[in-house]
């Protein structure tokens, strides 16, 4: 096996089980793997969903610690998640990051109102300020 394959094959035993768990929910698989294996590699705990219905199955059946939402996703947008999460008295303070290739005024605006604990980034992403902005909103 080359290097990047068996890289590749050990990020999973990179998180301990303590790890803080991360939702990541993105219907670009492509996305989705790389910020799995960006999160994996900082010690998170990484779970995927590519859809509103799967995120708020994972969020009922083993709540994340931090959500990270693209806002366009199968079934509704990732507003529809971050207002189902903010709406349950167990689930308010989940710390919730947007990572959107929309650009739109409104959505960031809707981000914001959605209170503490809330960032929003667009794509294409630095990894390294996103995991710095993701650590932040942990503490």
């Amino acid at each position: 096996m080359n290097q990047p394959a068996a890289l590749l094959a050990d990020v999973s035993a990179t998180a301990t089980a303590d790890a803080p768990r991360i939702l990541v929910v993105e219907d670009d698989a492509s996305i989705g793997e790389s910020l799995r294996i960006r999160l994996t590699l900082g010690g998170y705990d990484v779970v995927r969903a590519g859809s509103v219905l799967d995120a708020c199955e994972r969020i009922d059946s083993d709540p994340p610690h931090l959500v990270l939402l693209d806002v366009s996703i199968p079934g509704g947008t990732g507003f529809d998640v971050a207002e189902r999460l903010r709406s349950k008295p167990a689930h308010r303070r989940t710390p919730i990051a947007f990572l959107t290739a929309s650009q739109r005024p409104e959505h960031r605006a809707r981000a914001e109102r959605l209170g503490d604990g809330v960032r929003y980034f667009t794509k294409p992403f630095v990894a390294r300020e996103l995991l710095r902005s993701i650590e932040g909103l942990l503490r």
